[in-house]
């Protein structure tokens, strides 16, 4: 360790008797990556165009890979999918605009809608959206890209059975397990009269060649059927779809949801409907460990307008509960993750009211579901797309900004930490989310399936990639790192370093028996800023050296060995570090 950093002073507080040497160890040595960004909120673009992202997944190699969709402005007509790889740090590693057009020449108007990591992590899939021309036929897009050196393998789109008249929308992608071959679903119609009907296309990722084709509707409305697949999921026996039906008659829209077999044939399909309310549609699902199925979508029950709602379902589609959320106007998606004290999901808001964009977390298991938190993200005209919580325990969200970035909307990407906090003075306060119990009517449908003959076509050369680099703006980006070594079981001494701090400014170390979301209420400093654990027992200062490193020495007894977290405070800047747990 630097000879010039200068020696800390313990300071102890709240457990009387407690003193420094109930402090800090580790029979391993245990180091966290030093300098890894905890919690951040970030902006993405350029001045002469308008950015966003809708998607975004955990990308196998570290970082995460995010779509949505650009547009050159005022070319509104040049709009392409947008795929980036966004670092932990909040760094653009890289980002790609895929412009297509037409045979002509001609520029089509193009929309990501879901970015998706093959099991083996040698490529990627991108899916969205395109319109053929100036008028409403679309068509969906699937490229394929090396996830080592970011070259498009391949891309097509895929237009069903009305050729280039299809009016085809791909909304998700899943990996058919154990293959190379993955499944894109979609909504849509054709102009020959054909109401929109539910579609999966079956694709091989490495050639692009579309080997089958099925479009779905229900048998108790035929011709009259409207069906729209919005989300799909792998599980064990097959496959997990959730989207709307609706009456062309009468517009009644119901969420729907369907099973289906690993041949693609429907095993049952239900449908979720509030009496009075005629446009219940499913936005996201995902599944539990155990099976059980957990969706949320979009309502207009008689709360308020454009309500979301959370259920959840037993693996044969059967209600456990259902609950409407009137304080979020609106969702996107749902994950769920397993936790050591349960399961909880997270789910982010379609929030354009000039109020930021909202997040929340719900506990749940099969007797209902309670809110954990929900937090609002900036407040000007934002929202969120997608988020997840991330294989180092923090959530992280992308959407769109318009307060912050360099273009009028601009990517938005948020890295909170495990209680949803991002840095101090960056605005993310927590809110209150009521969940209010409701009894949908589950009804059993027939969902019909029809085979089609593939239509597809392959426009690799028709599509220009754009490589430019972004600007990027991150208002409040903390990377403070905390690392150490110390021995457990048997305890001993110990050392833990600071960095990326305030040069030659004051550091503090706290320490507590647990994680948990502790707020500073008191003292000269940061007050205001969330930690990520419990009350502090005790904690030490220290003055970072000339490159922003401090050390801090102690002695872990025996007995606090899988028990203590530590994290460390920027008195200067109020920003954390990660947490480390002395096991």
């Amino acid at each position: 360790m630097p000879s010039h950093s200068k020696q800390h002073t313990w300071i102890n507080r709240f457990v009387p008797g407690c003193g420094a040497a109930l402090f800090l160890s580790a029979a391993m040595t245990m180091t966290a990556p030093a300098g890894m960004a905890q919690e951040w909120q970030a902006a993405y673009g350029r001045p002469n165009a308008d950015e966003r992202f809708v998607w975004v997944r955990e990308a196998q190699g570290g970082g995460y890979l995010a779509v949505g969709n650009r547009d050159n402005v005022p070319f509104a007509y040049e709009q392409g999918i947008w795929a980036a790889g966004l670092t932990d740090n909040s760094g653009l590693a890289w980002n790609r605009r895929l412009h297509l057009r037409d045979a002509t020449g001609a520029d089509v108007y193009t929309f990501g809608t879901r970015i998706e990591e093959s099991a083996d992590g040698t490529y990627f899939v991108v899916c969205g959206e395109a319109n053929q021309d100036t008028t409403t036929s679309q068509s969906i897009v699937v490229a394929a890209f090396d996830s080592a050196l970011l070259t498009m393998r391949w891309a097509d789109t895929m237009n069903g059975l009305y050729s280039t008249r299809a009016d085809i929308r791909g909304t998700s992608i899943v990996q058919i397990p154990g293959t190379d071959e993955w499944l894109v679903a979609g909504r849509g119609r054709g102009f020959t009269g054909l109401r929109r009907r539910g579609y999966i296309y079956r694709f091989d990722a490495l050639t692009g060649n579309v080997t089958s084709f099925f479009r779905y509707r229900d048998a108790a409305l035929a011709e009259e059927s409207i069906i729209e697949f919005l989300d799909i999921e792998a599980v064990d026996d097959g496959y997990l779809i959730c989207g709307l039906t609706e009456n062309y008659q009468t517009n009644d829209k119901d969420t729907l949801v369907l099973k289906l077999d690993p041949g693609l044939n429907v095993l049952w399909a239900k449908t979720y409907a509030i009496p009075d309310d005629r446009s219940e549609h499913a936005r996201g699902m995902d599944i539990c460990p155990n099976g059980d199925i957990v969706v949320t979508g979009n309502q207009n029950a008689n709360l308020t307008n454009g309500d979301t709602y959370v259920m959840r379902l037993h693996p044969d589609g059967s209600l456990q509960w259902y609950y409407i959320t009137p304080d979020i106007t609106g969702t996107n998606s749902i994950e769920v993750s397993p936790e050591k004290s349960g399961e909880s999901s997270v789910f982010p808001s379609r929030r354009r009211t000039g109020a930021g964009a909202q997040f929340a977390v719900l506990d749940h298991d099969a007797t209902g579901a309670s809110a954990r938190w929900i937090r609002t993200y900036w407040s000007g005209y934002e929202w969120f797309g997608s988020a997840l919580k991330t294989s180092d325990d923090v959530y992280f969200m992308v959407g769109e900004t318009e307060s912050f970035g360099p273009g009028m909307a601009d990517g938005y990407a948020v890295r909170t930490n495990p209680c949803g906090a991002t840095p101090l003075g960056c605005p993310a306060p927590e809110n209150t989310l009521t969940l209010v119990p409701w009894e949908p009517i589950v009804t059993k449908v027939t969902i019909e399936r029809h085979t089609g003959n593939p239509d597809w076509e392959d426009v690799t050369n028709l599509i220009n990639l754009d490589e430019e680099p972004d600007e990027r703006r991150c208002p409040c980006l903390c990377d403070v790192g905390l690392s150490g070594v110390w021995t457990c079981p048997g305890g001993g001494p110990a050392t833990f370093t600071v960095t990326n701090a305030t040069p030659f400014g004051p550091v503090a170390l706290a320490y507590a028996l647990s994680d948990g979301c502790y707020t500073i209420t008191s003292g000269p400093r940061c007050v205001g800023l969330e930690l990520a654990i419990a009350a502090p027992l005790a904690h030490a200062l220290a003055t970072a050296d000339v490159d922003g490193i401090a050390v801090f020495n102690g002695n872990i007894p025996p007995m606090a060995c899988g028990k203590l977290h530590l994290q460390a405070v920027d008195l200067n800047t109020c920003c954390p570090s990660n947490v480390l747990t002395v096991e």
